[in-house]
Order: structure tokens, then sequence, then C-alpha cells
């Protein structure tokens, strides 16, 4: 009898095993499945935000000291070969006003009349800084000589502070990539070595142009003024624009009148590939 119940139970158990396999196997389809939809989901929200399709980016790094009005005549020059339907243009929040970004619309407070992109507006609606107040010379410098040389190009001019969470980068960034059917010229405002005599500037202008150029984002963050002003907006850009960096042209406060011997910034205009 316990021979009958043990054969009994053998085939029982067989019997529920080979029901449940094939709802295992369904389960594991439907498991894949799912995952090849999520990638395929992540790969098209990745491509959607590709600005190649409907539009280009060009990059851009220059100073926005005074005293280096003459590199940043320079450097505008050249890029404004692309002839931008819009420009943005990025620099630090020097006095710290905000722990979030800065955006300029035509109400801020400066002596510019800046032709400000309706994108502002938009931006500032939906959450991505807010509405700056009074003006920067990170971004009022370069503005300044931008305007004298006649472009009535439309700006979005943003503000970052220093130490930035990483959330708003993240959300800075993809509102970039998702401007669509614009050339868009992507500018960071940005004065190099801090306080540094002119030799010992040289030394920290290659190491930033290396960590810049290998794409050192742990490096970059964690620098302080002796490398530059404003990791966030140097960032912002590597982010954007995934092709070369090339240095097109390093100077310092000596190239302008300052003794070589005397404590000044440095400057390097670079330019960033798509």
């Amino acid at each position: 009898m316990k021979r009958i119940l043990f054969l009994t139970s053998i085939m029982i158990m067989c019997f529920l095993v080979g029901a449940c396999a094939p709802a295992m196997e369904n389960t594991s389809k439907v498991k894949n499945a799912s995952n090849l939809e999520k990638k395929n989901t992540e790969a098209a929200k990745i491509e959607s935000m590709d600005p190649q399709g409907d539009s280009s980016i060009q990059g851009l790094f220059l100073p926005h000291h005074e005293l280096a009005r003459e590199l940043i005549e320079s450097a505008w020059e050249e890029a404004l070969e692309v002839e931008p339907d819009l420009i943005i243009l990025i620099g630090p929040d020097h006095p710290g006003l905000a722990d979030y970004p800065l955006i300029w619309t035509s109400e801020t407070e400066s002596q510019l009349a800046v032709t400000c992109s309706t994108i502002s507006k938009d931006w500032i609606k939906e959450g991505l800084g807010g509405e700056a107040i009074i003006a920067d010379h990170s971004i009022e410098t370069p503005l300044k000589i931008l305007l004298e040389m006649g472009t009535e190009i439309p700006v979005l001019a943003i503000t970052l502070p220093r130490g930035m969470e990483a959330i708003c980068m993240d959300r800075i960034v993809e509102a970039i990539l998702e401007i669509a059917g614009n050339d868009l010229l992507l500018v960071g405002s940005v004065d190099f070595s801090h306080g540094l005599i002119s030799q010992e500037s040289k030394k920290k202008d290659e190491t930033s142009f290396q960590w810049i150029r290998e794409r050192n984002m742990d490096a970059i963050q964690s620098a302080g003024n002796a490398y530059f002003d404003s990791p966030e907006t140097i960032q912002v850009l590597l982010r954007c624009l995934a092709g070369d960096v090339v240095l097109i042209e390093r100077s310092d406060s000596s190239d302008f009148g300052c003794g070589k011997e005397l404590p000044g910034t440095s400057y390097q205009v670079m330019r960033l590939n798509q």
C-alpha cells in the first residue's frame, strides 16, 4: 500500500512540474520582452535627444574678463562663422546669488539690449532655473562684445552656481539637447588659473586642458579657482558635445600688460566639436 502511495506521489509531482514548466517559460519570455522593451525605450529617448537629426551644435570656451577683450572678440568672430540660429551662453554665478541656475530675460538688470530668446521664459516656467535679477560679468562682458559686433542672434543666457546639484545639471543638459530645429552655438564663459603668476598658470592650464580633453569629470568637478572658475559650465558643454576639444589660443594677464611675476588670471579659447 505504501508503495502504491509513493508511486502516486511521484506521478502527481511529475504532473505538477510539467504543468509549471510552460508557465515558468512564459514568465521568462515576458521578462525578456519587458527588458527588451525597456532598452528600446531608452534607446529611443537617447535618439530623440540627439541634436544631429534636427539641429547642429557647435561649442566654444571663451573668457569673461574685460582685460581679455581681444581674445573674446577673436573667439566670437570665429564662432559666428557657423551662423547659428541661437546662442546659449553659460557662465558662473560669481556672487552665489542662488543654488540653482539663473536665466536671463529682457527684464534682467543690465545695460545691454540683448535679444533674449523666448526659450528663456519657457525654461523658467518649466522650473529649469530662476529669473536672473542682476547681470553677472561672466555673461555681460562676452555679450557686450558680441553686441558691438552688430549681431542680432537671440541669446539664452544662464549662470550656474558652484556645487550645483546633479539633477539640475541633468535637466539643463537634457533641455539643451531637446532644442530641435536650431543650429546652436553653445558657449561656456570660463576664466582659468586665478591668482597665479604666469609660469605657474601655464602649468595649471596644461593640466586643466588635459582634464577637459580627456573628459575627466571627477577632476573637473573637484577643481578650484586655481584651475578655473566654473566646473559646472565645463561639464555641461562636455556632456552636450561628444567630439574633440581643440585648444585655439591660450594667454594670461601678462600678455595684456601685467607683469609676469604678478598674480593674475589665465584665458583659454577652445572649440568643442559635435
